[in-house]
C-alpha cells in the first residue's frame, strides 16, 4: 500500500514511463526505483545526468536509473541487491564502460586509456559521483581537494614562495591538465611549450635569436628554467642565481663579473631581435 502511494507521488516529478513487469527486457521506468529510493532520486533530480536522462523520448535503456543501473525488474520483485548492476563494484575498466556508453562521444577512449590514471586503475567513479555534486562536473570534491589526494607532493609545491595561483584561485589544475586524456606528457591540454605561451604570449616569439634552452630543440623548453607547480626562487626557476645558468653555461663563468646575476647584463633572455648575446 505505502509502496503504491509514494508511487503516485514521484510520478509526477519525472514523468517515467510505466512499464508493466518483463515489457522490454526487464526494464520497470524509474517509479518502480523510486518506491524504494527515494532519497537517492530527489538527489539525483537535481544533477546534470537527470536533465539528460529523463527525456521521455529516450528509450527504456536509457532513461533514468536503468541507464546506468541496467533493468530493474529482478531487483524490483526481490529487492536483492545483487539483482542490479551497481557499476561501484564492478572492476575499474568494467565501470568506465557503463559511463562510456552515453559519454564516448566528450571522451576519446583511446586518450583515456594512455593516461596514467587509466593505467593505475582509476576510474570514473573515483573522481566522480553520480548520485552526488559537491563540485563541478559531479566531482565529488572541489577540484583541488580531488586532485591533491593523490597528487599531495605538487599540492605542496604550491605553497612555495613562487607559484601559479591555484590557491588564489586564478587558475585550475585543468587550466593547464586534461586528466582524461594521456597523448601528452603529464597530461597537459598542450604539448610542450604551447601550454605555458598561452598565457605567456609575450614570450613567444620569433626571434631574430633564439635561447636554444627554451626552443625544444635541445631541451625541454619553459621547463628547462621554470617549476612549472611552484619553486623558493623567483619566477618559478629551478635554481636561483648564476646557478641556473651554469649547468649550460659553465665556461662563460671564468672570472665573468662575479657578484652579479646573468640576468643583469643578459635581459632578454627569452631572446632577442637584436643581441645574439640577449643584452636587450
Amino acid at each position: 500500500m505505502w509502496a503504491v502511494l509514494l508511487a503516485s507521488l514521484v510520478v509526477p516529478w519525472f514523468a517515467s514511463p510505466c512499464l508493466a513487469a518483463g515489457e522490454k527486457g526487464g526494464y520497470v521506468g524509474m517509479d518502480a526505483c523510486a518506491t524504494c529510493h527515494e532519497d537517492v532520486v530527489k538527489e539525483w533530480s537535481k544533477l546534470p545526468h537527470s536533465k539528460l536522462l529523463l527525456d521521455k523520448k529516450l528509450p527504456p535503456e536509457k532513461y533514468g536509473c536503468e541507464a546506468c543501473h541496467g533493468p530493474g525488474e529482478k531487483h524490483a520483485g526481490s529487492t536483492n541487491a545483487a539483482d542490479i548492476l551497481n557499476p561501484k563494484k564492478l572492476k575499474p575498466k568494467e565501470r568506465d564502460n557503463a559511463c562510456l556508453s552515453c559519454h564516448e562521444t566528450k571522451l576519446n577512449k583511446i586518450g583515456w586509456q594512455q593516461t596514467p590514471h587509466y593505467q593505475s586503475g582509476q576510474a570514473c567513479y573515483d573522481c566522480h559521483d553520480s548520485h552526488k555534486a559537491k563540485g563541478p562536473a559531479m566531482m565529488d570534491k572541489s577540484e583541488k581537494e580531488l586532485c591533491g589526494q593523490c597528487h599531495a607532493e605538487v599540492q605542496a609545491k604550491f605553497a612555495m614562495n613562487s607559484h601559479h595561483p591555484l590557491n588564489e584561485g586564478r587558475i585550475k589544475c585543468a587550466s593547464c591538465h586534461d586528466v582524461h586524456n594521456g597523448r601528452n606528457e603529464a597530461m597537459t591540454r598542450k604539448d610542450g611549450n604551447g601550454l605555458c605561451l598561452e598565457c605567456h604570449a609575450d614570450k613567444t616569439g620569433p626571434y631574430v635569436y633564439e635561447h636554444e634552452a627554451i626552443s625544444q630543440a635541445f631541451s625541454d623548453g619553459c621547463k628547462e628554467c621554470h617549476m612549472p607547480h611552484g619553486s623558493p626562487n623567483l619566477k618559478l626557476l629551478a635554481l636561483a642565481g648564476r646557478g641556473l645558468c651554469y649547468r649550460c653555461h659553465g665556461s662563460a663563468f671564468v672570472d665573468h663579473n662575479p657578484g652579479l646575476t646573468c640576468y643583469d647584463c643578459h635581459r632578454a633572455i627569452h631572446g632577442s631581435m637584436t643581441d645574439e648575446f640577449f643584452r636587450e
